[in-house]
């Protein structure tokens, strides 16, 4: 798809039906083409932008930085790691041990990034993260203060107008 000077690619993924290992499935082949698809295209980009919606999301982009020399610049917007082990699943020795794992494979990633966004300041807070950039910027997805405070605001206008309303 092109829009004037943006082009958007799009790759075909087999349906999983939310089944994970299906998912998992349908991930490595849209990663395998991506992946080609931005290594055969690297002399006609400069810069790397990706986000960690999906660990794999980011590590894709950390990968095709790694592989074509361009600066990446990150989007972080879940710590992986963190909904792992707040899963009961995990809570044993061997998921401990896929939760430290993933931990690496985080700061990897947000290490080699030449430039990191969080969508949460909370998220630099996570010790492992906390210890490996003190350089990161702050644009939310909308649960800020000023939201919170202003919907205290819309609140209290709607419980007067519901206070009008005829019965």
């Amino acid at each position: 798809e092109s829009l004037k000077n943006i082009f958007v690619k799009r790759f075909h993924t087999p349906e999983h039906n939310n089944i994970f290992i299906k998912q998992v499935f349908a991930y490595f082949i849209y990663s395998w083409s991506a992946f080609k698809y931005a290594f055969s295209k690297r002399k006609s980009f400069n810069i790397i932008f990706s986000t960690s919606s999906r660990l794999g999301t980011g590590l894709l982009g950390y990968l095709v930085s790694k592989a074509s020399g361009k600066p990446l610049y990150l989007d972080i917007r879940d710590i992986f790691s963190d909904n792992l082990s707040s899963l009961s699943f995990f809570n044993n020795f061997f998921g401990k041990l896929f939760v430290k794992l993933f931990k690496k494979i985080e700061i990897k990633i947000i290490s080699h990034a030449k430039w990191v966004n969080f969508v949460s300041s909370g998220f630099s807070t996570y010790p492992h993260i906390s210890n490996i950039r003190n350089d990161y910027h702050l644009y939310t997805n909308g649960i800020d203060d000023i939201f919170i405070h202003n919907r205290e605001n819309i609140n209290s206008k709607n419980d007067e107008k519901h206070k009008s309303l005829p019965i």
